[in-house]
């Protein structure tokens, strides 16, 4: 379901359309903060990070922080990390998964300008990176709102937490106040 769907299902057909309709008007007042951004970046921040900050800067309009919040998050939950999760569920069956795994989420974090990251361990079984700027804490504390990057962090739980060949682990994150993010995983031994 998309966001727009989401709404005017969660909210009615007409509070619901009204809020689409200011949800797109702030989604292009946004745009403004993708000056000086590359067009990966960019793309990034118009299509996974906009829309959901527009949803909740809008949702308050009408109801308390808390309840926008909570809005946004089960959103996100249930419309983005439930198909992302049955995606990592299934491609966890394809042999030497962790191997695979492990290099496209190096080669990812490592060569993506949405992150300043250093690999701090690369073993067989296990991998770990430290993150120390993130696209999506820099758009939210830009866009005034940086308790709602919690939601982004939190889907990271949602999506590899569910995994059954690897097993996730973080203390902290940008997000939610760390000095980093620390994102590390480790291979599930079968008996």
């Amino acid at each position: 379901m998309g966001i727009e769907e989401y709404i005017v299902h969660k909210l009615g057909e007409k509070q619901g359309q009204s809020v689409v309709r200011d949800m797109i008007a702030e989604c292009t007042s946004l745009e403004r903060l993708c000056i000086g951004e590359n067009e990966a970046n960019s793309k990034t921040m118009r299509t996974k990070i906009f829309p959901r900050i527009a949803m909740y800067h809008v949702l308050q309009k009408d109801m308390p922080k808390q309840q926008a919040y909570d809005i946004v998050w089960n959103y996100t939950k249930d419309c983005i990390c439930v198909p992302t999760r049955q995606q990592y569920l299934r491609i966890e069956r394809v042999p030497f998964f962790f191997s695979l795994f492990r290099k496209m989420f190096l080669q990812t974090m490592l060569h993506s300008s949405e992150w300043s990251a250093e690999v701090t361990q690369n073993a067989a079984d296990r991998f770990g990176v430290a993150i120390h700027r993130c696209l999506w804490n820099d758009t939210c504390l830009k866009c005034g709102c940086p308790e709602l990057c919690q939601v982004f962090c939190d889907s990271d739980w949602e999506n590899f937490g569910a995994m059954r060949k690897v097993k996730f682990c973080r203390t902290q994150t940008l997000g939610i106040g760390g000095n980093l993010c620390d994102f590390t995983f480790c291979k599930i031994h079968r008996k």
